[in-house]
């Protein structure tokens, strides 16, 4: 309903402008009888309509000219290449509101760089993980395989034992440390970082 409003708004204006032309016509040729001062009186609104069409035509000229740079400095910005401002020191609405636009996409590609190097730290993080957890599995089916296939002393399958435990415990650590990983490489979890200290100072005697 507002769309068709808008659309007919021009027809509405341009019912009235004739109306308004119309009821001048007639209170000139019915109240003015001189024929001079009735044209005089027609040219000086001739005049006063051209001049305020004139202006129209300016201002939308202006506007289409405003909607013309941001539409390529927009494109620019799309496409990944330095916008060209014809006039970089002119104080202009079209000017101050391309800087605008240059500032957001210089942060947003700030950011951009900044997420794509955070993901790629955390992809080697985890990929060094990964590598890192083939030796332990290595050393636990090692251990596994001699305490099933060879008859040893205590003291040997309790020192046996005891080096698989670690073994195991290094491994948890590890898929530990890549499950963190993971849910920090998809999101489920932010790193805020702040300053502390990273040693305890010793107690006073």
């Amino acid at each position: 309903m507002k769309r068709r409003m808008m659309n007919l708004l021009p027809v509405f204006m341009l019912a009235a402008c004739f109306l308004l032309l119309a009821a001048l016509l007639l209170t000139l040729w019915r109240f003015v009888p001189r024929a001079g001062v009735r044209y005089g009186l027609l040219g000086l609104f001739a005049g006063v309509a051209a001049v305020a069409g004139s202006w129209v035509a300016y201002q939308r000229w202006q506007v289409y000219r405003f909607a013309d740079e941001l539409c390529e400095t927009l494109d620019a910005l799309l496409s990944g290449k330095a916008p060209s401002f014809p006039h970089p020191y002119e104080d202009s609405l079209a000017a101050r509101v391309q800087g605008k636009l240059l500032q957001y996409s210089e942060m947003v590609n700030d950011l951009s760089r900044r997420s794509q190097q955070d993901k790629q730290t955390i992809q080697s993080l985890v990929s060094d993980i990964s590598h890192q957890v083939k030796t332990p599995l290595a050393n636990m089916k090692m251990f596994t395989d001699i305490l099933q296939n060879h008859s040893l002393s205590p003291e040997k399958q309790g020192e046996f034992l005891a080096i698989l435990s670690a073994q195991v415990g290094k491994l948890d650590f590890l898929m530990q440390s890549l499950i963190k990983m993971s849910r920090l490489e998809t999101g489920t979890f932010a790193l805020h970082m702040q300053h502390a200290r990273l040693t305890i100072p010793s107690p006073r005697p």
